[in-house]
Order: C-alpha cells, then structure tokens, then sequence
C-alpha cells in the first residue's frame, strides 16, 4: 500500500501548480530564503504528528529548527526542533522519486524520534551547514 501512495504522491507533485518553483536555479533562490523543496516522513509510528507516508513541500530553514510546509501529504506547518542530522542511504522498499531528480537522504534527530527528510542533493552541504544546531 505503501508504494502505491509513493507513486500517486510522485503523480500528484507532476500535476500540482506551479506554486513550488523547479530547477537548480530556483533552489538557489529559495535556499537565499532559507528554505528547501523537501520530501519529509516519520522513521517510525508519528513523530511531531508527521506518519510514515511521504510528504512534500517547503521547509523554512534556521539553526536547529524546521518549519515544514506541506503542499502534499500532511495537512498543516509542522515546527520541528532538531537535535541532530545526518546522511543515510535508504533501504529500497522506502524509496520516493521527488520532482527535482537526485536526492540526497538525510535523518532529522528530533525529541520526539526521527524523520527521513529529502532534499536537492546539489544543495544538501549548504542546506545541512544552515540547519546544524547552534552549539555553545
């Protein structure tokens, strides 16, 4: 069931306006915003009221902090406080093609658990320096 709503999240994110701009350049310009386009999932069961099906949207981006906004998937902003991220390889069973082409996977360390968020692979560095918590 799983793969099936992978592929009519995949089918809906090639049909939906153009509310979501597309290509590198554009990228670059939202990541001048501090934002990301972005695929989000909870790793287990619900963390932050985020399940286990892929979301999309824009994800508002500060130190140690997310503001998901989802344009598939979820219904409503979701503020997430991260405490760690990193980058995974996924298992294949839970692969999701997003409309910007290559990936790069990450996992979000929150309180609450782990989420597996995408993001463009050609800004996943800047993305990552942006979001890493602020250590004192």
């Amino acid at each position: 069931m799983s793969i099936v709503l992978d592929i009519l999240g995949s089918l809906l994110l090639s049909l939906a306006p153009d509310f979501v701009p597309k290509g590198r350049a554009a990228d670059r310009r939202l990541l001048a915003q501090d934002k990301v386009r972005c695929g989000i999932r909870a790793s287990d069961g619900r963390v932050l009221n985020i399940g286990t099906e892929w979301s999309t949207g824009v994800c508002e981006i500060s130190p140690g902090h997310l503001r998901f906004v989802p344009s598939v998937g979820i219904v409503g902003d979701r503020e997430i406080d991260v405490i760690d991220v990193r980058m995974t390889q996924e298992r294949p069973h839970e692969q999701m093609v997003m409309p910007w082409g290559e990936s790069a996977d990450l996992v979000i360390t929150t309180k609450a658990g782990e989420l597996h968020w995408k993001i463009p692979e050609h800004i996943a560095n800047e993305v990552i320096a942006r979001l890493s918590p602020l250590t004192v």
